[in-house]
């Protein structure tokens, strides 16, 4: 074979080892999990310390070495997928993940969901005005009338001193 021919297995087993990785990063990003480290560490808890190293994992994301075969199946363990969701080719059009992508889908997630916290104790502030409000005019019209009755108990107290002292 000729130097500039290339291996067709080797070509193959190059394509194999990046559906591999692409599968780790979507067992990571289905976790939600915003680092390599954090996932390679949950491998790591799942084996029992069996798992790769933060080092290793890194160098099988980064393509540098060959991802074994059981990396694939601990990623679906962990992650909850199966191998075959985890190796399922991209949409058309859709590449896979990177981290910071990933990274930035999940922060997108958490602001629509801290959003969405916000929006529920803004309305439960305008609630609690409205009832402090609607209390406020309870108390003031309480205020108001036990006021008109001291007037008038004060007025016929007077009245009577009035009448008693002619």
């Amino acid at each position: 074979m000729n130097a500039d021919q290339s291996d067709p297995r080797a070509e193959s087993l190059r394509d194999l080892d990046r559906r591999i990785i692409d599968a780790l990063v979507r067992a990571q990003a289905h976790l939600g999990l915003p680092s390599r480290s954090e996932f390679a560490r949950l491998m790591d808890q799942a084996t029992g310390g069996a798992g790769p190293d933060v080092s290793t994992f890194n160098k099988w994301a980064n393509g540098s070495v060959r991802p074994p075969a059981w990396a694939l199946y601990l990623a679906a363990q962990v992650s909850g997928l199966t191998t075959a969701q985890l190796l399922e080719e991209a949409k058309t059009g859709e590449e896979p993940q990177p981290e910071h992508v990933a990274r930035i889908a999940r922060n997108e997630r958490e602001i629509a969901e801290l959003r969405g916290k916000l929006t529920a104790a803004y309305e439960r502030e305008q609630l609690q005005a409205q009832k402090y409000d609607e209390m406020s005019d309870k108390v003031e019209g309480l205020t108001d009338a036990v006021n008109q009755f001291l007037e008038r108990r004060r007025r016929q107290a007077n009245g009577g001193e009035q009448a008693a002292g002619s």
